[in-house]
């Protein structure tokens, strides 16, 4: 598939809080340093409208798993390191005058109980993963987290027994549509993808592989890394590709555009 960007249509991209942390530590955003501060992760949904598709990035929070999950975090000693919801992705749509049948494509990274969230209302989409991240979450031994808090049993029988003509595993290097393609960049998770949109003035590349603006522009891994060496790798390319950048979890994203309207 050619490599082209889109100049005949009209692209909009908006961000949504789905959810945030008040007080994630320091050296959990910026890897072994800044132990002195704490910081707001903010966890967000992106929505992509171009060439009469609507594209979703993740789809919010798995509502009945907030209470273990905030159990598990705040096992360091901070109480404040929890997950709020402040959002659905339903009434985010509704607000849009959408349906999730509205929906062409939705895109998860990471593979996480926080990304994909009511995955399964979106009845018309295809659904695209990281094909590493989906043959690591069947075969690894070792996980960060309980497997069902990474893709809760539900979702996994509703994505393999109801929906798998509809599951895209996306290649180290795929294409989504002729303007949106993705990477494999690893870094947070083995889930972990960037996603390159083309727009017909810039460029912009959505990730999870940092948190913060300063993570990139600066160099310096997150924290929440399970491959510091590929936060680096996927960095180096993320800035000689892309004119804008944004993390899916940076709270100053509200600051920098909008009402969470990128274009």
């Amino acid at each position: 598939m050619t490599d082209r960007s889109v100049d005949d249509m009209k692209v909009s991209i908006k961000i949504y809080e789905v959810a945030y942390v008040k007080e994630t530590p320091g050296p959990q955003i910026f890897w072994m340093s800044d132990w002195e501060n704490k910081y707001k992760l903010s966890f967000q949904v992106m929505l992509i409208k171009g060439g009469r598709k609507n594209i979703l990035i993740n789809t919010g929070l798995t509502d009945e798993l907030i209470p273990e999950v905030n159990k598990i975090w705040a096992a360091d000693g901070n109480e404040n390191k929890k997950l709020i919801k402040t959002n659905d992705i339903q009434i985010i749509l509704r607000n849009e005058g959408m349906k999730p049948d509205d929906i062409d494509y939705v895109i998860i990274t990471p593979l996480q109980h926080y990304t994909l969230g009511k995955i399964d209302i979106f009845k018309n989409a295809e659904i695209c993963l990281s094909k590493k991240g989906w043959i690591d979450f069947h075969v690894s031994n070792y996980n960060l987290e309980p497997r069902e808090l990474i893709i809760p049993s539900r979702i996994l029988k509703y994505l393999i027994f109801d929906r798998w003509e509809k599951v895209k595993l996306l290649e180290d290097e795929s294409y989504i549509l002729p303007w949106i393609s993705t990477f494999w960049c690893g870094c947070h998770h083995r889930s972990s993808i960037a996603i390159k949109i083309k727009t017909d003035n810039c460029i912009i590349i959505v990730t999870d592989a940092f948190f913060k603006l300063k993570n990139i522009e600066d160099n310096i891994p997150i924290g929440i890394a399970e491959n510091i060496y590929e936060c680096l790798d996927a960095y180096s390319r993320i800035k000689k590709e892309a004119d804008l950048v944004i993390s899916l979890y940076d709270s100053g994203n509200f600051l920098q555009f909008e009402d969470g309207i990128i274009i």
